[in-house]
């Protein structure tokens, strides 16, 4: 058994979904399915190791293939795992901070209408992700991109809210591109073109608020 197969097992017993995962680690379920695809942790960023070794309660890949994997052992790590969920979950942050990740556009949807004419929505892929999504935009931006070509979306992330996940993100994204007065969370997007190709294209980790 390799270290990948054994994580799966661990997160198997412990019930601990992919989804779970991906939030605790603060990534998209697909870059969970990435990082799990293969036979040993070479396609984790250091700081998302980290993180899974802590969850885990060892310090090294080696380490994992050592553990022995018991009921008290696996009730730590579900513990662990979703007290961390459910304070993330209920907590409201203060935002000002931005971050970028790159995309391929797969489709412009051009024969959807919105019902909101300022609003619109693309379909999107990523490097190593295992299939594409919609992506909320504005009118505006769409008349920017051209199928099979790769951006920069830039997120601004500005205002009081709750950002578990990339989805988040998404549904916090201004129709008109722009901030609110109120206090409440608010998300512009900037999209540039790119010639930036695999692993040297921007893929950043969701910023922090406070």
């Amino acid at each position: 058994m390799n270290v990948v197969e054994k994580i799966n097992l661990i997160l198997k017993k412990a019930n601990i979904s992919k989804v779970n995962l991906a939030k605790y680690l603060g990534v998209s379920r697909q870059m969970v399915y990435n990082y799990l695809d293969s036979t040993d942790l070479s396609k984790l960023p250091n700081e998302k190791c980290q993180l899974l070794f802590e969850l885990l309660n060892v310090k090294s890949a080696d380490e994992i293939l050592a553990l022995e994997i018991n009921k008290e052992y696996l009730q730590t790590v579900g513990s662990r795992i979703f007290d961390s969920a459910k304070e993330e979950e209920k907590k409201e942050k203060y935002y000002d901070c931005s971050f970028t990740r790159t995309y391929r556009v797969v489709d412009l949807l051009e024969g959807y209408v919105a019902e909101v004419p300022e609003e619109s929505y693309v379909v999107l892929d990523a490097f190593l992700d295992h299939g594409a999504f919609t992506h909320r935009i504005s009118s505006e931006l769409k008349k920017k991109l051209e199928v099979n070509k790769y951006y920069e979306f830039t997120y601004t992330l500005k205002g009081i809210g709750i950002v578990n996940d990339i989805e988040d993100v998404r549904n916090h994204i201004s129709a008109f591109n722009s901030m609110k007065s109120d206090n409440s969370l608010k998300v512009l997007l900037e999209i540039k073109e790119t010639d930036r190709v695999g692993l040297g294209q921007l893929q950043e980790k969701i910023c922090e608020g406070k």
